[in-house]
């Protein structure tokens, strides 16, 4: 186990993280459309002016990976407790509620940062907007894509904590 987590939980981990990244790259791809993001990958990237400006792609994407750095946090804890002892001890029915209480928040969390706070890191690059940027698509999406998938990302991440067994010679 690297950091307390099962190398099979470390695939669900990133999964989850991804989601509100691959929503964000859509909203991006939603408002500037495929020859903005052609430009943008070409660092040729026109907004403001007429002059092309510097390359703001390494911006965003750091912008992007900062918001995302308190939901790896988040997820990493709760697997981390998944596969403590006194989770593994308990009936399954208790492993699947516990599993169900905990997985539902925190996706909540997924939710709103890649729906509302995520774009602060990439519309700003696009738009001279006065108060707070919003993207219109990331906000209608986020309850429909990123909640449900989050959701059902960690409960599979949290059921796959097993403890390993130590084979004991038998006594006979």
């Amino acid at each position: 186990m690297i950091f307390g987590i099962q190398k099979r939980q470390w695939l669900f981990l990133f999964l989850a993280l991804a989601v509100p990244l691959l929503l964000n790259a859509i909203g991006i791809w939603q408002d500037i459309g495929s020859t903005g993001i052609r430009h943008l990958l070409n660092g040729t990237y026109k907004w403001y002016g007429t002059e092309p400006e510097p390359n703001a792609l390494p911006e965003i994407l750091s912008g992007l990976l900062k918001m995302a750095a308190p939901l790896a946090l988040l997820s990493w804890l709760l697997i981390f407790v998944s596969n403590r002892a006194f989770f593994q001890k308990q009936p399954l029915i208790a492993k699947l509620l516990e599993a169900l209480l905990a997985v539902l928040p925190i996706a909540k969390v997924f939710e709103i940062c890649a729906g509302f706070f995520m774009p602060f890191s990439w519309l700003p690059q696009f738009h001279d907007q006065i108060g707070l940027p919003a993207s219109d698509f990331t906000l209608r999406w986020s309850p429909w894509v990123v909640l449900p998938t989050t959701a059902i990302i960690l409960f599979i991440a949290m059921l796959l904590s097993g403890t390993k067994r130590i084979n004991t010679p038998s006594t006979r």
